[in-house]
């Protein structure tokens, strides 16, 4: 596939720049991501002619965004998105695409602006850490430590941007099959430039978040797309969110962990395209296998 041009803009939302990345052509598609490189990556390698403009929008903390006036909820930055659609005329029916912490947000989009809301894509959705339990209390009560204690704060940011840590991450946690030319490209920089206590703020809001509940008040037409060796995601916590949504479809990608858009980007793509265009309907709650 061809490489296009990312072009990068900031807007004015009350007071704070929300900043995004545009590419392509065509009917509007949003991206909210979760490890922000991942959907810069997949954009450069787009057909042009793939029928969609692509917005991708940074959380804040991350890249050229800056905190939305020191609120660095979900919540927040969904508002923030909100009007920053309506400013760029995009305030009518679009489609949103969130990956890992990104498709909650989207879910959290849809549920709050459903007048915007068209279709929506969810990638490895962590549903598996959203289960209401003493897991999810735990590690949210872990990170809210780390928050409010600025030695256990230097200790996540340190470790964060290590090279280990990153390490450890990609090969065993985000990818099947470990290609280092993308560590060095992409998941280190994005490491890099991440805030910390941003991102932290991010997680702990996610866990505040019913997302099991609030997949059942869903009517949009949605998918889950999840890699079948994903620890963070389970097949089987996927077919149960799914299973939730008024119209829900599932997609399994064999041989891929949590980053299914760059391990598999040709089939996730076409996944997508075909859910978005509707030249593939599975039957609603089933599971389609991608070769």
């Amino acid at each position: 596939m061809s490489v296009t041009s990312l072009e990068r803009h900031q807007i004015e939302v009350d007071g704070s720049y929300v900043s995004y990345t545009v590419s392509g052509q065509g009917q509007p598609l949003i991206l909210v991501h979760g490890w922000a490189g991942f959907w810069e990556h997949i954009m450069s390698t787009i057909d042009p002619n793939s029928g969609f403009q692509f917005y991708a929008f940074d959380m804040p903390g991350w890249h050229h965004a800056g905190a939305l006036n020191g609120n660095n909820t979900l919540e927040a930055f969904d508002t923030a998105l909100y009007k920053a659609l309506k400013a760029l005329g995009l305030g009518h029916r679009v489609h949103l695409m969130g990956q890992s912490m990104g498709a909650i947000s989207a879910l959290l989009f849809a549920d709050r602006h459903p007048d915007v809301t068209d279709r929506l894509v969810l990638a490895s959705p962590p549903f598996s850490l959203l289960r209401d339990g003493p897991n999810r209390r735990i590690l949210r009560w872990g990170l809210k430590a780390m928050l409010q204690y600025r030695p256990l704060l230097s200790v996540a940011e340190r470790t964060h941007k290590s090279r280990w840590y990153n390490y450890w991450m990609t090969r065993y946690g985000a990818f099947y099959q470990y290609d280092p030319w993308f560590f060095e490209q992409v998941i280190m920089p994005s490491a890099l430039v991440c805030d910390e206590k941003t991102s932290l703020s991010h997680t702990v809001s996610m866990l505040d978040i019913d997302a099991w509940s609030m997949a059942r008040r869903i009517p949009n037409k949605t998918a889950i797309i999840v890699g079948d060796r994903d620890p963070v995601v389970t097949v089987k916590a996927a077919r149960m969110a799914a299973r939730l949504f008024r119209d829900g479809h599932l997609f399994v990608i064999p041989r891929a962990k949590h980053a299914i858009m760059m391990e598999k980007a040709v089939e996730f793509c076409e996944i997508t395209f075909r859910f978005l265009e509707d030249r593939h309907t599975p039957t609603r709650q089933s599971a389609f296998v991608a070769s």
